[in-house]
C-alpha cells in the first residue's frame, strides 16, 4: 500500500510517545501526485494524526 511504511512507522512512533513525553512527525514523500493522494487516503483511513504526506522529489535532497 502507498505509506504502508511511513505509516507503520507513525503508528511505531506513537506507542513510543505513550511511553515517552516525545512527540514527532514522519514525513512521506513520494514523486507522484497521484501517489502522494492515495498516501493521504491511507493516513486517513487510519487516523493517524503524527505523519504528512507530500509531492517530493527525493534526488534533489532535503526540501527544507
Amino acid at each position: 500500500a502507498p505509506g504502508g511504511k511511513a505509516i507503520h512507522a507513525a503508528m511505531l512512533m506513537k506507542l513510543k510517545e505513550k511511553e515517552t513525553d516525545k512527540k514527532g512527525t514522519i514525513y512521506a514523500r513520494d514523486l507522484t501526485p497521484a501517489k502522494v493522494g492515495l498516501i493521504e487516503e491511507n493516513i486517513a483511513r487510519t487516523g493517524m494524526t503524527n505523519i504528512e504526506a507530500a509531492c517530493f522529489d527525493g534526488t534533489l535532497g532535503s526540501p527544507s
